[in-house]
């Protein structure tokens, strides 16, 4: 291992997360066994694997269950391993929490803290979807030690039940189709950004921003009036990532923007 600790800590968002992360590459390192972590944030799993690149005894692969899948577990192995890589040997399955919403509509969120109550830890689970009326679905890791076929518990006024199934038994959020999208602004705020990136209107984008269904660069986001940069990504719980790839002023004083959605 080349990066000291504290050189893989420097200007990370997660310390506490990151060190979870070097202490199994330094595990790797010494016995060559290849080790999956638990479940990463989207921000955390950038930061590692970039920092980890500058490894040369260490390889570090995700995998989050599907293509645009936020949260990932992490795959270290080292480069003279001995045994087959264990890359197409993922330890996720699916999730299924199934109850009666028609008359409550629980948010993301809601169904994690129910999903914590009854003994499921956050970095079991991966991705989470409210499908409907119906409840959600979700990723979660293999190792669980319990049963997870039949697990009850209740959110808000309504009861749910759990079932493992395989992957491919899952309702999969839709895959976006990736467009650049070309925009003239009077500013370049986040509300005016992504009300035009993602298509609904300004006065719904900063009721979602204080809601929460909104995150710059997969930070929390409180101010509608934040200002983006080249480079910046939004994050909005069903309508995908919108990336900023420009922003111009135009002779008139407006704002050229042009950015990818996926």
């Amino acid at each position: 291992m080349r990066l000291s600790k504290n050189e893989f800590l420097k200007g990370c968002h997660d310390a506490d997360g990151m060190s979870e992360l070097i202490q199994i590459a330094e595990k790797v390192y010494q016995t060559h066994q290849p080790i999956w972590s638990n479940f990463v944030s989207g921000k955390l799993r950038e930061e590692a694997i970039k920092k980890l690149k500058q490894l040369t005894d260490i390889e570090c692969s995700s995998e989050g269950g599907y293509k645009c899948a936020e949260r990932h577990r992490l795959l270290f192995e080292h480069i003279n391993n001995p045994l087959k890589s264990q890359k197409g040997n993922i330890p996720i399955t699916g999730l299924r929490v199934e109850g009666n919403f028609l008359f409550d509509h629980p948010s993301k969120n809601d169904f994690l803290d129910a999903l914590n109550l009854i003994g499921l830890p956050s970095e079991f689970i991966g991705d989470l979807w409210v499908i409907r009326d119906r409840g959600a679905n979700a990723i979660c890791s293999k190792e669980i030690d319990f049963d997870l076929n039949g697990l009850k518990g209740k959110l808000r006024d309504v009861d749910f039940q759990c079932e493992s199934v395989p992957l491919e038994e899952l309702q999969l959020p839709p895959q976006r189709v990736i467009k650049e999208i070309a925009t003239v602004e009077a500013s370049y705020r986040i509300d005016a950004i992504a009300s035009a990136g993602f298509g609904i209107s300004r006065a719904k984008v900063v009721k979602q921003i204080k809601a929460g269904g909104l995150r710059l660069n997969w930070d929390k986001l409180s101010q509608p009036s934040k200002l983006l940069a080249p480079g910046d990504r939004i994050q909005h719980e069903s309508r995908g990532v919108l990336e900023i790839l420009s922003i111009e002023c135009t002779k008139r004083q407006r704002w050229r923007v042009l950015m990818r959605r996926t």
